[in-house]
């Protein structure tokens, strides 16, 4: 069996080899040598980057290229006439030019083996139809970006006039489902209707992204190249958090090499010209420093959760083609109610609140395959529709986080009225973020010159307290609707659950350096503590040392971030540490009344009386419901 192995293989003559070995159809031959070219592309691609260097041109290359493949043509086609006993005629210099692609198409190979290489770089059409009124609550950051983006390249001349150098670049960021794809797309149909010939390059994170070295810097050169040919042009890259990550030594070198390449694009030698860059992402820390500054990204807009009025406005975006539009009592009280949506969930809750409707009109047609005869003007949408749409959508923002932000029930609204207008009433003197200015006001109104000087010596810290007899008085409660009023101002959560589940932090000490520091970015902002006692008392050292020298930091700072936390205990009951932290800023709720207890239970009475039921469909949609339908026509 050893001399067998060993034995060398017998070795045939050209002829011999031919007739001796099993027929092979001429495609089957074809796909060989396709496979062969696949694995010798890297080769070639060494090959023809070495003799770029040398001086060929283009052309050159593809012709050498074309002058190799039909010369494993022509060997093809002279093994197939051995077999078959004619001659071969296949003269390459007679052949047209053929491209790889082209090949491959012929051999019947998938054309798509050399897609990443010959991609074409063409602006994406623009929908015309997609105005700034159908944006609702950025009415700031429309101003923003049409001030940074639109005049510029509108309205040149103005720039020309004064010599400046209008912002290059803007970066958007947020939550998901808050706009900024659409602020995008609105700002490119805004310039396009115009008049202006402006062309809108989009990428996404992972678009330009290849298997092949230098192959993903090559397509950003030429990416920039034709938006500097066809400028003024805007580029936009969708999470660009995917395409230029932090670089450390945790990352890929590959990723280096591009967050290098695209730095060097937007701010190099070269002037690009009037190319502007947006990019959007919902990961800020995770896109890289670099990026982070003006000749780059000279602005950066941070897209908020909306508030009140804004979910009101985008419901009413949304409904108001409807046949029978949304009251405004029902706008109200969905846009109090909906806490932590996006845009994104109340376009999907009109959605539902549509399937809903269907569903209890005509439950027939979910049972049924055939199409039946149904009545679109007998669907109306109710409130009861929006309520059970609320119960089946979970918003995004609670998908991945705590929602600490919650407006007071109705039943509690009432007992807790009163201590709500004082947590405001200090809340206002503390952290008055709204006046950017001290040297007045627009108008000519006189300052107060009382409040000003409060600001120098007021520090906006607070810890909402109880009473040491009592447990249980609602300070999360007061908390969380204190948020929801301040809801337009950025919140961020330093609790155990929010820095254990923080992304990108492999400990608690280095989530809560990350949270602070973002929260001073952001400022105006809120960092939110609850349960302070508990979280002091079950924190680790190294965490509690931690916190203390930050909050340290951010005293000396001056910077305008209220430091919110709640506890189940009395001001004397907080530990030292901790207590010197707010800086003797502390809100004691008092003991709620006879008379405020038994408000919480009216509605509850109002209900028992009148015999509520909730739930209980309409007679309309109980009739239809009950109805056999007819079949449509046949269409």
């Amino acid at each position: 069996l050893i001399q067998r192995v060993r034995a060398p293989a017998k070795r045939y003559t050209p002829g011999e080899e031919v007739h001796n070995q099993p027929q092979q159809s001429p495609r089957k031959r074809l796909r060989r040598i396709q496979r062969q070219r696949d694995r010798d592309s890297y080769r070639d691609h060494q090959r023809y980057g070495r003799r770029r260097i040398g001086g060929d041109s283009e052309d050159d290359l593809i012709q050498d290229r074309n002058d190799h493949l039909w010369g494993l043509l022509a060997e093809a086609a002279q093994q197939d006439a051995a077999a078959t006993g004619g001659t071969a005629s296949l003269n390459p210099q007679a052949q047209p030019p053929m491209l790889p692609t082209d090949l491959g198409r012929a051999f019947g190979a998938n054309p798509s083996l050399n897609k990443q290489k010959n991609v074409e770089i063409t602006p994406v059409t623009v929908d015309a139809s997609i105005t700034f009124s159908d944006i609702g609550g950025l009415e700031h950051y429309v101003h923003s970006l049409k001030e940074m983006v639109f005049l510029p390249l509108v309205y040149p001349e103005v720039f020309k006039k004064f010599h400046l150098n209008p912002p290059k670049g803007v970066l958007l960021h947020g939550p998901p489902g808050t706009g900024k794809t659409l602020c995008a797309r609105a700002l490119a149909a805004a310039a396009k209707r115009s008049g202006q010939n402006v062309s809108f390059f989009m990428r996404k994170g992972a678009d330009v992204l290849s298997k092949w070295v230098g192959e993903s810097e090559r397509q950003l050169r030429l990416l920039f190249e034709e938006a500097q040919k066809r400028q003024p042009s805007i580029i936009f890259f969708d999470e660009i958090d995917g395409l230029c990550p932090v670089r450390s030594s945790k990352q890929d070198q590959i990723h280096n090499s591009i967050v290098s390449t695209l730095l060097a694009l937007m701010d190099g030698l070269d002037n690009r010209g009037q190319v502007v860059v947006i990019g959007a992402t919902n990961r800020i820390d995770a896109v890289d420093s670099a990026l982070r500054r003006p000749g780059r990204f000279d602005r950066e807009l941070a897209f908020p959760l909306p508030n009140v009025e804004a979910r009101k406005e985008i419901l009413g975006i949304h409904t108001k083609k409807w046949q029978n539009p949304m009251g405004e009592e029902l706008k109200e009280d969905l846009a109090t109610t909906c806490v932590g949506y996006c845009g994104a969930d109340l376009k999907a809750l009109c959605t539902e609140a549509t399937l809903q409707a269907l569903r209890r009109h005509y439950p027939q047609i979910y049972t049924r395959e055939e199409k039946l005869l149904i009545d679109t003007e007998a669907v109306r949408i109710q409130r009861e529709d929006f309520v059970s749409a609320q119960k089946s959508i979970t918003p995004a923002s609670q998908r991945s986080a705590v929602v600490h932000a919650k407006p007071l029930k109705k039943h509690l609204a009432k007992c807790l009225a009163r201590e709500m207008d004082r947590i405001r009433e200090v809340c206002g003197v503390i952290f008055d973020h709204s006046e950017k200015t001290l040297a007045g006001k627009l108008g000519g109104k006189p300052m107060d010159y009382a409040r000003v000087l409060q600001k120098f010596t007021c520090r906006p810290r607070m810890c909402v307290c109880g009473d040491a007899n009592v447990k249980g008085m609602g300070q999360g409660l007061i908390s969380a609707a204190l948020l929801h009023d301040l809801e337009s101002t950025p919140c961020f959560a330093i609790g155990h659950p929010d820095l254990l589940a923080f992304a990108g932090a492999h400990t608690p000490e280095e989530a809560l350096v990350s949270i602070i520091c973002e929260a001073r970015k952001a400022a105006p902002s809120i960092l939110y503590l609850p349960d302070c006692d508990i979280w002091w008392a079950t924190s680790s050292y190294l965490l509690r040392s931690t916190f203390l020298a930050l909050m340290s930091d951010l005293l000396g700072a001056d910077a305008p971030v209220l430091f919110l936390a709640n506890c189940d205990c009395g001001p004397s009951e907080i530990p030292e540490d901790l207590a010197a932290v707010f800086c003797g800023n502390t809100f004691c709720m008092k003991v709620l009344s006879l008379d405020e207890k038994l408000d919480c239970f009216d509605d509850v009475m109002v209900m028992v009386k009148e015999g509520y039921e909730p739930g209980r469909p309409g007679a309309a949609g109980a009739a239809a419901a009950g109805q056999d339908l007819p079949l449509a026509p046949p269409e």
